[in-house]
């Protein structure tokens, strides 16, 4: 996959993805990584919004459902493939057998969202749940009547989660920049580096066109240690915000931070 200004040079390990043939692949390995197991923390802004109703990390509509929603994230940055300039890039690593191991959704865009860009994201957002139901990849919990009452919970999260993200983004990203979207690391292969030698080569790309880097990261703030790996990468916290509960009864979510590395000067 090529962004406008050609296929960039990635080192070693690292390759781009065609989305339009590993989609499912892409989209898998997310929902595992950031729903989180028994053994392995979530993305903690993601498990707010799956809600207490999907509080076991060990049940599969965890991921299922993660998945699904993280997809219409990724299709915001990949489906831009075709005609529009800010398309974007899945970056990965694989493993010896060809498994993908870790992938990072990025794209190099002049501005924050606007209208226009809502619009397309519109287009993508239909375009991604069509595909969904094609592929017969709906979640149960959206399938299953018993689940209702925690499927409209995690909706609910969600836009508020979406909402929240575009405002951080128009805040601290409102000028050129390449966007690191989704990072994320098959639970399997955790603890080896691979978000880090990820994030690496978008910082080369943006250090090249003499740009900065923005990205979301959450975690609790007696566990730092998220946000510790994107200050060793040069990024640096610039302001915490809160997801709170739409329900008005619920916990809201207090540890959500906008990151940003400076342009290389």
């Amino acid at each position: 996959m090529a962004a406008l200004f050609g296929d960039p040079a990635l080192p070693d390990g690292i390759c781009s993805l065609n989305c339009s043939t590993e989609e499912h692949a892409v989209n898998d390995l997310i929902g595992r990584s950031f729903a989180g197991t028994p053994t392995t923390d979530p993305e903690f802004s993601v498990d707010w919004c799956l809600g207490p109703g999907l509080a076991d990390r060990g049940s599969p509509l965890r991921a299922e459902a993660a998945a699904f929603f993280l997809s219409f994230s990724a299709a915001r940055f990949t489906v831009r493939q075709h005609g529009y300039w800010t398309r974007g890039l899945t970056l990965a690593v694989r493993g010896d057998d060809g498994q993908l191991q870790a992938v990072c959704v990025c794209r190099k865009l002049s501005r924050a969202e606007r209208f226009v860009d809502l619009v397309s994201e519109s287009i993508s957002y239909h375009y991604q749940l069509m595909s969904s139901i094609v592929c017969d990849r709906i979640p149960k919990l959206f399938t299953d009547d018993a689940l209702k009452a925690q499927s409209i919970v995690v909706e609910r999260r969600a836009d508020v989660a979406m909402g929240q993200l575009r405002t951080m983004h128009h805040d601290h990203a409102d000028k050129p920049h390449w966007y690191v979207g989704i990072l994320a690391v098959d639970p399997q292969h955790q603890g080896k580096g691979l978000g880090a030698k990820l994030c690496r080569a978008v910082s080369a790309m943006a250090d090249k066109d003499g740009l900065p880097c923005y990205l979301e990261c959450s975690g609790p703030r007696n566990q730092a240690r998220n946000r510790a790996i994107y200050t060793h990468l040069g990024y640096g916290e610039v302001e915490c915000y809160k997801l709170a509960d739409p329900a008005g009864d619920g916990e809201p979510y207090e540890e959500l931070y906008a990151m940003v590395r400076p342009a290389s000067t």
